[in-house]
């Protein structure tokens, strides 16, 4: 089922239909961090997580989902 519609009732009676694109969403689930295995928060759950809601997401045309770029020193000390 793609996006439905946004439809706009005017004062005026007319209609306006609008279309919302897909939402573009940004992950990185390359790099692991060892944990204990009794931890509550494997990292691969978070792969898998992704996984599923990419598969229903992007089939949906809800989503579209792009790996993120490392982050340069620039940017981490910029933002920090």
């Amino acid at each position: 089922m793609r996006n439905a519609p946004l439809r706009l009732q005017l004062a005026s009676r007319a209609v306006c239909t609008l279309v919302q694109p897909p939402l573009p969403l940004w992950y990185n689930d390359h790099y692991q961090v060892s944990l204990p295995s009794t931890s509550s928060f494997p990292m691969e759950k978070y792969r898998y997580i992704r996984e599923a809601l990419q598969r229903e997401l992007e089939a949906a045309g809800k989503a579209t989902f792009h790996e993120s770029p490392l982050a340069s020193i620039e940017d981490l000390t910029t933002v920090h």
